[in-house]
């Protein structure tokens, strides 16, 4: 038990600290073989800078019956979930933390169970207790349901089962409307009455695992290059909070900048993703009218990434522009290999 212990332990941890689960079978006949497994990781792991998040019965499984059961074990287990707050030797290098990672990284690292999305919300909800006093780019802001969602995205994720963007935190603006949520569009003129369904970017990024943090702030009738509100407060921009962030999408581009995950959503019609992401330091792409359904339909009305990456505005594009019939001016579906990014750029023309 003691050898079974340490390389569980040692597994589970690694050398950068990172995320897993520990399965051990507690005896309960009284041996006290599985309890002392238990706090001997348990106490192996805090000296690291781990923390236990987690403690989880799990029901029988009948390939564990016979085997446990001739080792005298009750074929019944606990996982224990640990997280090592300990940053991998990269973020430390580029002196980053969870919630800075981009949303290409956190796949990499939940595909190698390097992390899991429960830490990383955790991390993001973090950066926006620090953050959000001083730059107000949310609304409808509900860390418990983002907690909910990344648990449900940890337990696709340790059944082999992801999506897309399984476990990815984020916001999307609050003129795109989310099931639940009423939609003021940044003015106090609106009645306040919850919507009735996700529009086509919100229903696209819930269906790739996306994890909702919140809804972000922008002007009344997003008509301002600021964030200037009669509903919201004041959005201000991270690097200086004197500063304006842009806008119409003035909350999504100061939460792209401080961190509140990688991926966020705006709409553009004349700069309202490209102004605020050129002045929060963010990759901004107002794609081309029709890509990205949208409802209701305006015309010259677009939605679109505002990420830290141009690998992650490829991403995010891959999930937002699949097709949905609300949209009668939307363009046809098409299959485009957006991360297929290593391309020569020599000879090709903008417009």
């Amino acid at each position: 038990a003691g050898r079974l212990a340490a390389f569980n332990v040692a597994h589970l941890s690694g050398a950068e600290g990172w995320m897993g689960p520990l399965a051990v079978r507690p005896d309960m006949q009284g041996r006290g073989v599985g309890r002392h497994v238990v706090r001997a990781g348990v106490e192996w792991l805090k000296a690291r800078g781990a923390r236990v998040i987690g403690l989880e019965t799990m029901p029988r499984t009948v390939d564990n019956i016979g085997f446990y059961s001739r080792l005298g074990f009750v074929p019944e287990y606990l996982t224990i979930t640990m997280v090592a707050e300990t940053r991998s030797r990269a973020a430390r290098a580029r002196g980053i933390t969870l919630s800075d990672l981009s949303a290409i990284e956190l796949l990499d690292a939940y595909r190698a169970r390097a992390l899991s999305p429960v830490e990383v919300v955790d991390a993001v909800i973090d950066r926006i207790e620090q953050w959000e006093p001083r730059i107000k780019a949310l609304y409808a802001y509900d860390p418990e349901a983002a907690l909910r969602a990344a648990k449900a995205s940890e337990a696709r994720w340790m059944k082999g089962e992801p999506l897309p963007l399984d476990g990815v935190p984020g916001t999307i603006k609050e003129n795109i409307a989310t099931k639940g949520t009423p939609m003021p569009i940044g003015t106090a003129a609106r009645d306040l009455a919850p919507m009735p369904e996700d529009a086509p970017v919100a229903a696209r990024l819930a269906e790739a695992g996306f994890v909702l943090l919140a809804k972000t702030t922008m002007p009344d009738y997003g008509m301002l290059s600021s964030g200037l509100s009669s509903f919201h407060e004041l959005a201000r921009n991270p690097w200086d909070v004197t500063k304006n962030p842009g806008g119409s999408s003035a909350g999504a581009g100061a939460a792209g900048a401080a961190g509140y995950g990688p991926l966020h959503v705006g709409t553009d019609i004349g700069g309202s993703i490209r102004l605020p992401a050129g002045w929060c330091g963010l990759v901004g792409l107002k794609p081309s009218f029709g890509r990205v359904p949208i409802d209701p339909s305006y015309y010259g009305r677009v939605a679109g990434p505002m990420t830290r990456t141009v690998a992650d505005a490829a991403l995010m594009m891959r999930e937002i522009s699949k097709p949905d019939a609300r949209d009668g001016m939307s363009l046809p579906p098409q299959e485009i290999a957006w991360l297929s990014l290593d391309i020569d750029v020599k000879g090709l023309r903008l417009g």
